[in-house]
């Protein structure tokens, strides 16, 4: 068997707070560094925290996030 050959992800790791349908009140991310917001085209409002280059990373940013009440956070990649 030959080896498919894995592509290395060159983007950026961010952490997804959660998808609302309203923008969140700033008391609801004040304890959180390095956050913000995209607005889809369903009009429904994205929040992410951190920027990282890699997953190791990412996780350790997960847990801190996890560990302030954004149980259904998850790590996602961004574009460059």
């Amino acid at each position: 068997n030959e080896l498919k050959k894995t592509k290395i992800y060159n983007g950026i790791y961010t952490i997804q707070l959660g998808v609302f349908m309203q923008k969140q009140p700033n008391s609801v991310l004040e304890n959180l560094i390095d956050t913000w917001y995209t607005k889809n085209t369903n009009g429904l409002y994205i929040y992410y925290s951190g920027k990282f280059k890699s997953t190791i990373d990412a996780a350790n940013h997960l847990n801190l996030i996890k560990s302030k009440g954004f149980d259904n956070a998850i790590i996602t990649t961004l574009k460059k």
